[in-house]
């Protein structure tokens, strides 16, 4: 076994810069920034399922704590369930963890945390029912719609057109405060006070102008939007480094089945659905918010 020496963080970095310049002198290398492990590239492709199910938790977590928030104001009976949300949230961030969420962990790992996220939604679901019912129960004429989403003036954000919606061929905004899309022969146009977005019939956006600053973000020629299904089988290390030759196994390039304009009261926008590989199918949101901001 090695000899170990206690010592503290300052001393051991120290012993370390000495052994440094009495090995390297002048061509030690120097770095800038945090350091950082190659090998650790395209992590991010794998484990898109669990991934999903990782978004979709934090979005019914979130959903659930302003439901039962509101719950409570309503109804004095009415209890809001910290402990079972806690243990929820314990849960999630636990398979946030390292190797868990990125991908990069042994086949057992992600089954376990697949169904970890399933059995947390299944749980999820009930909670926001009842919260649901609860708001209901207090205020009958207050709209409740699916998954627990209350129709209350500005805190509303459901990416449907709505039934009062008036489409024609001119601005598809269904809130005169929403920017506008307009829907034309080539494609949509979608405008607010700080961008400009050409959307073709294609669903690929050829044009993104800073209406401020008059500059052109899509490069001529190109286009932004587009999805490529590439062979990701590394040499070594699976669900680790990314090798140059996974560039060159292009498997499928997606075929565009559907663009659709979409709006709510506080955005506006394109829906594109995409086809892509053996049965999968990618729907893509392209959105202005009412703050000219995009999102």
């Amino acid at each position: 076994m090695p000899t170990f020496t206690p010592a503290s963080p300052d001393d051991f970095f120290q012993t370390l810069a000495d052994q440094m310049n009495r090995c390297d002198g002048f061509e030690r290398p120097r770095w800038h920034g945090e350091l950082y492990l190659q090998l650790h590239r395209a992590t991010l492709t794998a484990q898109q399922d669990m991934k999903a199910d990782c978004r979709c938790e934090e979005g019914m977590l979130r959903t659930m704590e302003y439901l039962s928030c509101v719950a409570s104001l309503c109804h004095a009976e009415y209890r809001y369930p910290g402990n079972w949300l806690q243990s929820i949230w314990h849960r999630l961030l636990f398979n946030q963890f390292q190797d868990i969420l990125p991908g990069s962990s042994i086949s057992w790992v992600h089954r376990e945390a697949r169904q970890e996220y399933e059995q947390n939604m299944s749980e999820l679901s009930g909670l926001i029912q009842s919260a649901a019912d609860t708001v209901a129960e207090a205020d009958p004429d207050l709209p409740v719609l699916q998954k627990g989403y209350v129709a209350q003036k500005d805190w509303l954000m459901h990416p449907s057109l709505s039934d009062n919606c008036a489409v024609d061929d001119s601005c598809l905004s269904c809130n005169d405060s929403a920017p506008r899309v307009h829907a034309g022969k080539d494609g949509f146009v979608m405008e607010n006070a700080s961008i400009r977005v050409v959307i073709n019939n294609e669903g690929l956006i050829v044009s993104l102008r800073d209406l401020k600053t008059g500059c052109e973000l899509v490069a001529s020629n190109h286009a932004l939007g587009s999805y490529r299904l590439l062979i990701d089988k590394p040499c070594e290390r699976d669900a680790w480094e990314l090798d140059r030759v996974a560039f060159m196994g292009l498997i499928d390039e997606g075929r565009v089945v559907k663009v659709e304009p979409i709006c709510s009261f506080v955005s506006s926008g394109v829906e594109i659905t995409t086809a892509i590989g053996a049965g999968t199918t990618i729907r893509t949101q392209v959105l202005l918010d009412s703050q000219n901001q995009e999102s």
